[in-house]
């Protein structure tokens, strides 16, 4: 079964803001809108699988370290 969560829920679960969330869906993460009664909100819904996917083609690949030697730590 495919699992869904509500953008608060996907903010619990990784470390984004709801605001980062939000505009995702507006860029292309994919989403379902439900739409509510009269008067109230809707609800987004967001596969987990699409977020996961959506995180990895944002992936960015930091540069191999040049030095291998012991790690010095700063005070």
């Amino acid at each position: 079964m495919t699992e869904f969560v509500t953008p608060k829920q996907l903010s619990k679960l990784y470390p984004v803001s709801l605001s980062t969330i939000y505009e995702a869906c507006k860029s292309g993460l994919p989403h379902y809108r439900i739409p509510a009664k009269k008067g109230r909100r809707g609800k987004y819904l967001i596969r987990l699988s699409d977020w996961v996917a959506w995180m990895e083609s944002h992936r960015h690949e930091g540069p191999e370290a040049e030095d291998e030697g012991e790690l010095t730590f700063l005070r």
